[in-house]
Order: structure tokens, then C-alpha cells, then sequence
């Protein structure tokens, strides 16, 4: 474990940021829980089976409270806290689809033409 890597929490903080957006480039769009995965694995260098779920969970709270509203606020990444969603900006959550009204004609309608 890299439990040096994690004693300094201002060291912490800049390089959870640095990986959220290096795993936004390679994902588009992630989930919360996903990232926490991730980072928790890589802060460990190990692999997620080897990393306690305490850990991971920390890691979330972390990332939910502090990290992802900071670099939302920065505009580096779009934050949807209710849908628990991460992505690039102009990608996944930071896209609004709007709805088209279309009309469809109905069955008594298009046997009339």
C-alpha cells in the first residue's frame, strides 16, 4: 500500500482531481461508485478485491462532498449529484435532450387516406 501517498490530504485532494479527469477522458461518463472503485484501487495499487470497502467508501464520501462539486464548479467535469453521474463537459450529464412532439397518426386515420 501507498499509505504515504494518503497521509497528506491537500496532496490527496490534487491527485483525486487529476484522476477523475484522466478517467473522464478515458470514460466519457461515469458513475460515482465507479470512480471511487477506480481511485481506491489505484491510490492502493492494487486491485479492487484487494482494496477494504471501508476504503472504497471513503473514497466516495470524499469525492461526493468535496472533489466532484469543486471540479464542477471549475467547469472541468459535469456533476450530477442526484443521478450520481460524472462526465466531461458537453457529454453525459452536461447534455439536455429535449423531447419532440410528434404526432402519429392513428389507425382510424391512416385507412381513411
Amino acid at each position: 500500500m501507498r499509505g504515504d501517498r494518503t497521509a497528506n490530504p491537500k496532496r490527496r485532494s490534487t491527485r483525486y482531481r487529476r484522476l477523475v479527469v484522466d478517467l473522464l477522458c478515458e470514460h466519457t461518463t461515469l458513475t460515482v461508485a465507479d470512480l471511487a472503485d477506480e481511485i481506491a484501487a489505484r491510490e492502493h495499487d492494487a486491485s479492487l478485491d484487494d482494496v477494504e470497502p471501508t476504503t472504497v467508501a471513503d473514497v466516495y464520501f470524499e469525492l461526493c462532498e468535496t472533489h466532484l462539486p469543486t471540479l464542477a464548479r471549475a467547469s472541468l467535469v459535469s456533476y450530477d449529484a442526484e443521478r450520481e453521474l460524472v462526465s466531461r463537459p458537453g457529454y453525459g450529464t452536461d447534455v439536455s435532450v429535449t423531447a419532440i412532439d410528434v404526432r402519429l397518426p392513428s389507425v382510424d386515420e391512416s385507412n381513411s387516406s
